[in-house]
């Protein structure tokens, strides 16, 4: 029976660097985003235009949206089978629920910041 002290197992340091940055992506940009549009808010009161808020909101919709491909791109090709603790099939499932998990919240957080458009364009810039 394999155990945490057993062999260490099989990992792709690279490819495992990628998927954390497909899942931690999105949650940072979106929170970037947040505070860039209620720093800009006050230029866009000043200057009687918004712009710069659609503006950080694309931007932060497209980057999102890459960390969802960087995510999809680096999850293995096919299933791999369930197996030991110290296999490399193991460490396929988990790449596999990174991968899963990195294209989720990507996804989540631009249709998030796709609903911070609401309001910038709904409301004047000093409302």
């Amino acid at each position: 029976m394999p155990s945490s002290t057993s062999r260490r197992a099989w990992h792709d340091r690279r490819r495992d660097r990628w998927l954390l940055v497909g899942l931690l992506t999105g949650p940072v940009i979106w929170a970037l985003v947040l505070e860039a549009n209620y720093t800009l808010s006050y230029v866009a009161c000043e200057q009687r235009s918004d712009w710069l808020l659609h503006a950080s909101i694309a931007v932060g919709c497209v980057v999102a949206a890459c960390s969802a491909v960087v995510a999809l791109r680096h999850g293995p090709p096919e299933p791999a089978d369930g197996g030991g603790a110290d296999t490399p099939e193991t460490t396929e499932s988990r790449a596999r629920w990174l991968s899963l998990g990195g294209i989720v919240l990507s996804l989540w957080f631009v249709l998030v910041m796709l609903a911070m458009e609401v309001p910038v364009t709904v409301l004047r810039s000093c409302q």
